[in-house]
């Protein structure tokens, strides 16, 4: 049988001593990104174009839910 490598101190710190940077991410939930895409089209927000924003959700195959608290 073959015993595992033990460490040394010194490959121990080495390990905890080394990070990197991770980029930053900016994240866009769907619903955000959905609004985005409608009003880029529209520019224009008022409740005439509600209609007009309910088949742009249809449209794109989302539906609106009512959250459950």
């Amino acid at each position: 049988m073959i015993k595992p490598k033990k460490r040394t101190l010194n490959e121990i710190r080495q390990t905890k001593d080394n990070f990197y940077v991770v980029p930053e991410l900016k994240k866009i939930d769907d619903s955000q990104q959905l609004f985005n895409d409608f009003f880029i089209e529209t520019n224009n927000i008022n409740s005439n174009n509600y209609l007009e924003f309910v088949s742009f959700i249809r449209e794109r195959g989302y539906q609106i839910v009512k959250k459950k608290f």
